[in-house]
Order: C-alpha cells, then sequence, then structure tokens
C-alpha cells in the first residue's frame, strides 16, 4: 500500500489527501476497504472530537512499557526483541502452556 500510495497520491498535497486516489491504492494493494473503514469508525472516528481509543492504548501501552523504540512487539505483557517472523513466533511459543498450537512445532524446526 505505502508503495502504491507514494507512487500515485503523495505526488502532490492535491492527491495526498483525495479519496479516490487513497481507495485506488488501497485496490491496487488488495486491501479490503470496508475493514479499514470499520476500524476507524470502531477507533473513535474521524468526525467530531471523538477519542481514537486504538491510538489512545498504544499510547498507554508506550508510555506504560517505556517504549521507545517502535515497532515494539509485546509477547505476554513483555518487551520482545524478536523482529524476524521465526523469532516472533518462537517468543510467543515458549510463553504457552501444553498443549500447544501446532505451528508451534513448525518453531523448533
Amino acid at each position: 500500500y505505502v508503495v502504491n500510495f507514494n507512487e500515485d497520491c503523495a505526488v502532490s498535497s492535491e492527491f495526498f489527501t483525495n479519496e479516490a486516489c487513497i481507495e485506488t491504492a488501497m485496490k491496487n494493494s488488495d486491501i479490503d476497504i470496508s475493514k479499514i473503514n470499520d476500524c476507524m469508525v470502531d477507533s473513535g472516528g474521524l468526525e467530531g472530537q471523538q477519542q481514537n481509543e486504538l491510538l489512545e492504548r498504544a499510547i498507554d501501552q508506550q508510555e506504560y512499557y517505556s517504549i521507545n523504540v517502535i515497532p515494539t512487539i509485546l509477547v505476554q505483557g513483555e518487551i520482545s526483541l524478536a523482529f524476524r517472523p521465526l523469532d516472533i513466533l518462537r517468543a510467543i511459543c515458549v510463553t504457552l502452556k501444553p498443549p500447544t498450537p501446532d505451528i508451534c512445532g513448525y518453531q523448533t524446526k
């Protein structure tokens, strides 16, 4: 999406906020626009002075965990320094009690 948006919409301030351009970039990236819109509405909406609950929870966690590197991954309330997908899977699997999901067996291979 970022590549499509930058190529199509970020070329000028006229297109940067153009809804049609944004929607085209999403469609070209196989993003379900309705899910994005639902998420924005569920998080507080775009109209008025509603608080964005999703953003507020992220800010609260950032302050609580003293996070100063983004992205940061929390696994069971602990900061994980893993950023590769297999390392993240391992970090999650080691916190689970048996029986663990089948995918956790993959992490040792």
